[in-house]
């Protein structure tokens, strides 16, 4: 194992121990109407709100979980019960779009 390899692992864990960690701060839309428009619409854009609260992560927007891009569809392709944790409710084609019903977690459908 060279030295860059020992690096490259010890880096790649802590990462993942920071961002494992990570919580969120929960902004009520009262508080983001108080946000400069343009970064309210971009917390807008980027989480999906629960039962009209947004939890925003305390790593902020520079670091996203992946699942803040997964779709709403009433046909979803994953389940969660909590919005946090996704597994397949059937088999995923190549290059499908990966979906959830937002309504299994009490996330709004607009």
């Amino acid at each position: 194992m060279t030295l860059l390899s020992v690096v490259n692992y010890a880096l790649q864990a802590l990462v993942l121990a920071l961002y494992a960690t990570t919580g969120s701060v929960r902004a009520t839309e009262d508080e983001l109407g108080a946000l400069p428009p343009k970064l309210a619409a971009l917390v807008r854009a980027l989480f999906v709100p629960t039962a009209d609260t947004m939890y925003i992560p305390t790593s902020g927007l520079n670091v996203i979980s992946l699942t803040a891009y997964i779709n709403h569809s009433p046909r979803p392709n994953l389940r969660t019960k909590d919005g946090a944790r996704f597994v397949t409710s059937r088999a995923i084609r190549p290059g499908e779009e990966l979906t959830v019903d937002y309504r299994t977690y009490g996330a709004s459908v607009e």
